[in-house]
Parts: structure tokens; sequence; C-alpha cells
């Protein structure tokens, strides 16, 4: 079966009851429309001589797909990172690099522009995006944070599992809060 959404397939897993099954070696990509071919005038490529010009074709419309047969009742849990810029408040916050070229391209031009008179600023709401916001080293920080892989527990964040999902849920927030707090606030 195919996903419905478009992103980055981060994990896959199978749960059923408390058990947590990563089954992301069962996925992989499918393109579903081939686009019309088009006369390329150029070749590109620097280790295969392709003539110019020549006939091109390309898919779009790639999706995730998943291709296993589960022995038990359970559920699939696809975890994917998406980038939805429609949707965004704001640029990844929790990544220091993203944060330092942010602030270089505001308010250290702010600087420039108005000197000493420019003495504080305001941002209306700093906040990641999404529901459960995700950052390119958010589980190495987990890791140093509470000693596991949150990737082995991301079934957690949405499913009620067992005893140990609040935990879970809080230590992924307390995460999240410090690299905001680390990375942008201060």
């Amino acid at each position: 079966s195919d996903f419905e959404t478009f992103g980055i397939l981060l994990r896959c897993y199978f749960v059923s009851g408390n058990e947590i099954i990563d089954i992301t070696r069962f996925c992989g990509t499918r393109r579903t429309i081939w686009c019309s071919a088009t006369l390329n005038q150029s070749a590109y490529s620097t280790s295969c001589k392709i003539p110019a010009p020549h006939w091109r074709r390309w898919m779009r419309d790639v999706r995730f797909s998943l291709s296993f047969t589960p022995e038990k009742d359970g559920r699939i849990v696809a975890v994917q990172v998406i980038n939805q810029p429609e949707a965004r408040h704001n640029t990844d916050l929790m990544n220091p690099e993203t944060t330092r070229l942010l602030l270089s391209i505001t308010h250290e031009e702010y600087f420039k522009r108005f000197g000493s008179v420019f003495t504080s600023t305001f941002l209306d709401e700093p906040a990641p995006s999404g529901e459960f916001p995700w950052t390119g080293k958010f589980d190495s920080e987990f890791q140093r944070d509470h000693g596991f892989s949150l990737l082995e527990k991301l079934p957690h964040l949405t499913l009620e599992i067992d005893e140990e999902t609040p935990r879970i849920r809080h230590a992924y927030r307390m995460t999240q809060h410090r690299l905001l707090c680390e990375n942008y606030l201060r």
C-alpha cells in the first residue's frame, strides 16, 4: 500500500499490543505518474556521454510504499518528516545553524541599519512547525538527554501503547523545549 502524504520516511513500525517492530526495511518508493517526453538540448552527465539533443522522460508523484503482511492484528505507524511551507509558522528553530542564519539576515541587518537605536526586537509566537517537530540531530540530542534512542520508541508519540508512553512523550517534549531554548531563545 502507498502512503498518502509526501515526505521523507524516517521509520515505519508495526505495533501489536505493546510490541513495536521496526518494518522500515519493507518500505520503498514508487513513482506513479510519467511526465511527457521532452527534447533535451544538453547532456549533464560527465560519466555517461549522452548525445544532445535527446529525448528525456521522468516520473513525478513519488510515493512511499509498504510491502508487508503481518502475522497478527496491529497497526502500521509510518513516521515521515514532511515539509509543509504553507503550514509553517517558523523555520527550524531547534537547529542552531538555521537560527544563526535567521538572526544574521534579520536582527544583524536591523542593527547595521539602525545601530544603537535598535535596542530590542519581538517575534510573535516562536514555535516549531507541526505537531511533532523534528530537526536533523533530534535523536542524538534526545539520546544525550535521556540515554536511549527515540527512533525505537516513535509510535509512543501517537499511540497509547503501555505505561511507558507518557514518559516517552514527556521526554520528547523536554528535548524539544531544551533545543528551542538553547538554539533560539537564548
